[in-house]
């Protein structure tokens, strides 16, 4: 297999801070595949030309560096978070989820990758609906490391007893809908507590204090980690289930059941990366 370069948006393997979903299954990828090779979209200038090439979160991908992936000799995967053919990346701002055919960006991209993987059929749906020409296989529950599928379990089984206080997080981010969330919890009288979003671990640890979690997001996710999370910890989830993981027929499991089934899916999803790229 070629050496690979990852090209994303934005960096997770120098730093310590807290991160996103998106970056979270990147990084296991990254470490799977043992790559060393890591650039910035929007200030990449050349791509090695030996390289196959993982793209990831590309949305301020140069015109320059779109180029010479399209044209030039490279192979490429592209690991899709979200719905980046839409110009708000939401499929909500539009009516029935359709986007305008003039409106839709990167349809050469994912014409031109050798794979387009997507976290789940209700993404693939959108995709498919939206007549993306592409090569696209379904993650079916996206990836989780074995060591955070452990300490999934490991926070599970050390919980007490739990608050009787739903959890809703705090996040600046409109999109993740907290606002609507607390909303919702004084409209029925339900006592809450805001949940601040520190570290993955630090989060986890916080949310198996709780029975149930409050989450209803502005925008279409394509999984959203933290609802399966919240499963796996055994919370009740309230959410809308119009959208990627809600959808999925395994979201009724929770605990173990689920862990395990994440723990397979991830290992096939990592394998099927593997074997796509090992042979373009």
């Amino acid at each position: 297999m070629k050496p690979i370069t990852m090209i994303s948006d934005g960096f997770f393997h120098d730093s310590n801070q807290s991160i996103g979903g998106a970056e979270m299954v990147d990084k296991t990828i990254a470490d799977y595949l043992n790559i060393t090779s890591f650039v910035k979209s929007d200030s990449l200038k050349q791509i090695p030309e030996d390289h196959n090439i993982i793209l990831t979160n590309f949305y301020n991908i140069s015109d320059n560096i779109k180029s010479q992936i399209i044209n030039g000799p490279n192979q490429f995967i592209i690991i899709e978070h979200d719905y980046k053919f839409f110009p708000t990346r939401n499929p909500w701002d539009y009516p029935n989820s359709i986007c305008p055919e003039q409106d839709k960006r990167f349809l050469d991209l994912y014409d031109k990758a050798s794979c387009v993987f997507l976290q789940t059929e209700d993404q693939a749906n959108c995709f498919k609906a939206n007549n993306i020409e592409a090569y696209i296989r379904n993650f079916d529950c996206s990836i989780w490391s074995s060591e955070e599928i452990q300490f999934l379990n490991n926070v599970n089984k050390g919980v007490g007893s739990r608050l009787t206080h739903f959890a809703v997080i705090d996040s600046f981010n409109p999109i993740k809908g907290t606002k609507e969330a607390i909303d919702l919890c004084i409209k029925n009288k339900w006592d809450y507590d805001l949940i601040h979003k520190v570290d993955w671990r630090s989060l986890m640890k916080n949310l198996s204090l709780y029975t149930t979690l409050v989450f209803m997001p502005q925008a279409k996710e394509s999984l959203c980690r933290l609802v399966v999370e919240a499963r796996a910890l055994e919370l009740n989830v309230i959410t809308p289930i119009t959208y990627g993981a809600s959808t999925s027929h395994w979201f009724k499991l929770n605990g173990e059941n689920l862990t395990n089934y994440l723990n397979n899916r991830s290992n096939i999803n990592l394998t099927e990366i593997k074997k796509i790229l090992s042979e373009i």
